[in-house]
């Protein structure tokens, strides 16, 4: 479709969609990305998220997706997505996140994890990574 690759956008740019239940810590999220020029898009749960890849599929240039969810957790939202998305960089982020989870994960399409708690800038150079495909 009309999507740039994921090599040629700027860092930076684009729509992220950030998915944690936590209301605290999805504001912070939100605030670090628009702080790097980053626009968001939030979900509070699973099912929020896979409307608005539905609503937004080309919008979207990555999601930053917690793993403990309502609704439908992260695992199933990745599976959706790496059904319908593959090329959508996720960077999976949770509490736990064992070897085990990491490799389901992975064969999931993850590009990217991020043991919480997270720095702002732990959080970019991730999300920055994830993006680029590096």
């Amino acid at each position: 479709m009309g999507r740039k690759t994921d090599a040629s956008r700027p860092p930076g740019s684009g729509c992220v969609l950030v998915v944690e239940d936590d209301p605290l810590i999805r504001r912070a999220v939100v605030r670090y990305l628009s702080r790097s020029g980053y626009s968001t898009l939030e979900a509070p749960d699973g099912a929020t998220a896979l409307e608005h890849i539905r609503e937004s599929p080309d919008r979207l240039v990555a999601m930053i997706l917690d793993l403990m969810l309502p609704i439908l957790d992260g695992f199933e939202v990745a599976r959706w997505v790496q059904a319908r998305r593959p090329d959508l960089p996720i960077v999976a982020c949770s509490a736990i996140l064992d070897d085990e989870a990491r490799s389901i994960l992975s064969s999931l399409g993850v590009r990217a994890f991020l043991p919480k708690p997270f720095t702002s800038e732990a959080l970019l150079s991730t999300l920055s990574r994830a993006v680029q495909g590096t």
